[in-house]
Parts: structure tokens; sequence; C-alpha cells
């Protein structure tokens, strides 16, 4: 998940000036700025989501 985080956090931080150190604001700003102005599709967003939950039940 770590490798994951770093993408997504990475892209906002060079396509938006954004960053955030926890997952849930990292999810917020990439929702509201490549999923809901359709530059990533729903689907490699859920893919995203599940790899954050199943992180949440192993930790």
């Amino acid at each position: 998940m770590p490798a994951v985080f770093f993408v997504y956090n990475v892209s906002l931080l060079l396509h938006k000036d954004l960053s955030s150190s926890k997952h849930s604001g990292i999810r917020a700003y990439f929702n509201e700025h490549f999923v809901k102005t359709d530059k990533i599709s729903i689907e490699a967003d859920r893919f995203y989501s599940s790899r954050f939950e199943f992180r949440q039940k192993s930790d």
C-alpha cells in the first residue's frame, strides 16, 4: 500500500501542487481533482479504495 499511496501523492503534487500526509487527505484530493473531473476512471478509484480497505483490515 505505501507504493500506491506514494503514486497518488506524487500525482497530486506534480499535477495540482497538493499533498497530504494522511491517506484520507490523499483520497479526498484525488477524488476531487481526478475522479470527479473524469481524468481517472471510477474503476481505478475503486481499485485504490479496495487496496486501502485491505490495508486497514490488515493493520
